[in-house]
């Protein structure tokens, strides 16, 4: 099974079996992985400020790729940086 998929069932708690179930999940739950990829950069040794916070999500997002939306990519990205700003 893809990696990724196992990532974004773990992140939604949900079984995914396809990119299309991953894509239809994600764009109906985009809060609930961006806050998963805040908690994410919060524990990571490497994000020690806003601006390393930001590369850490575009990594993550670049990773997951083609399974996201782009619409959801971008939701995703925007409710983060709302939840980073202050970092």
């Amino acid at each position: 099974m893809d990696p990724r998929l196992v990532q974004l069932a773990r992140i939604l708690n949900t079984p995914l079996e396809s990119a299309e179930a991953a894509r239809v999940a994600v764009s109906a739950r985009f809060e609930d992985v961006a806050e998963a990829l805040v908690l994410e950069a919060a524990a990571s040794d490497d994000v020690t400020s806003g601006q390393s916070a930001l590369e850490y999500l575009e990594g993550r997002l670049l990773y997951l790729g083609e399974i996201l939306e782009p619409a959801a990519a971008a939701r995703i990205r925007d409710r983060f940086r709302a939840r980073t700003a202050s970092w």
